[in-house]
């Protein structure tokens, strides 16, 4: 009998298959924020990841999915997230006290220093929000995206995507609060956290990359979108 013929439609398949290279000896313990017999400090488990990203990065990729569970990750990202919104707090508070003296001051007292603080409050919500949003919305579609691009055939699950998606996102939201580097951050961090992906999924890098900055492509298409249709509904009236 002969051979079925190579389907001609077929996308190219990756030879990344199986287990990554290990960088290290240390790359099969758990990633230092989930390693307690090694690192049994939590303050010193949290400054290892901070070293071990800029010591050995592809070593803290390779971590990732030496243990399960999305706890730890979530953890993490809520963590790196509390400097913003303790800043974010805090000018709430600024600017109310300062509204308030200001009405206190004036002819016929206003509502402003309690909008600033109501709206500093509001981000002080929004932002821990906005951070279990992006952890389990972003990464299932990160998942999702990375299935589109063909990179999902090594079988790993979509928890260890969660999973790195969560440690992303914490290093994302204590970077991106230092000026003129948070453009760079917004900008490339996407192409950081693909190349992440097809470690961890054994996928190419370039199907990694596209899967992460895809929602970011549509996000700017819908909004691009958006706004022609409101613009056109403006020139109807």
């Amino acid at each position: 009998m002969d051979a079925p013929s190579q389907n001609p439609y077929e996308p190219p398949q990756s030879d990344l298959f199986g287990t990554p290279e290990p960088t290290s000896p240390e790359s099969s313990r758990p990633i230092p924020f989930e390693d307690l017999e090694e690192i049994p400090g939590f303050w010193r488990r949290v400054g290892s990841m901070f070293q071990l990203l800029f010591k050995s990065p592809y070593e803290l990729v390779d971590r990732v999915p030496n243990t399960e569970g999305i706890g730890a990750p979530l953890r993490f990202a809520m963590l790196c997230s509390l400097p913003v919104t303790l800043l974010m707090a805090f000018i709430g508070i600024l600017m109310g006290v300062m509204g308030g003296i200001m009405a206190s001051q004036a002819t016929s007292k206003g509502p402003e220093g309690w909008l600033f603080a109501g709206l500093g409050l509001f981000y002080t919500v929004l932002i821990p929000f906005s951070v279990m949003v992006g952890f389990f919305a972003g990464g299932a579609l990160s998942h999702f995206f990375l299935w589109i691009w063909g990179g999902l055939r090594d079988g790993q699950g979509l928890g260890q995507t969660m999973r790195a998606n969560g440690y992303y996102l914490g290093f994302f939201m204590v970077f991106y609060l230092i000026p003129i580097l948070n453009i760079f951050v917004a900008l490339g961090g996407p192409a950081i956290q693909g190349i992440a992906l097809a470690r961890i999924h054994r996928t190419d890098t370039w199907r990694g990359i596209c899967a992460a900055y895809t929602p970011l492509c549509c996000g700017c298409l819908a909004y691009a979108g958006l706004i022609g249709i409101v613009a056109a509904m403006g020139q109807f009236k």
